[in-house]
């Protein structure tokens, strides 16, 4: 799964991305990617690949974002 954070804060931010990944309307895996110092008013594309999971060829595949968390690339950063 590919995707883009976009940053519409004042800092500079992390992102923690997590997505559920079906087989066939079976969930088969979980998937995350940290996006790093993404800056303020910009985006950063990312990917997620689910490991672990060995899936036969011609398998279709869903996946579904369960969650977006974001904090300050650093906390102790002034504003």
């Amino acid at each position: 799964m590919a995707g883009t954070a976009t940053n519409s804060s004042s800092r500079r931010s992390d992102y923690l991305i997590w997505v559920d990944v079906a087989a066939n309307d079976s969930k088969i895996e979980t998937g995350f990617a940290l996006v790093p110092g993404v800056d303020p008013n910009t985006r950063k594309d990312f990917t997620i690949k689910a490991f672990g999971a060995a899936v036969p060829s011609g398998t279709s595949l869903t996946c579904t974002l369960k969650g977006v968390s974001r904090g300050p690339s650093d906390p102790f950063e002034r504003d």
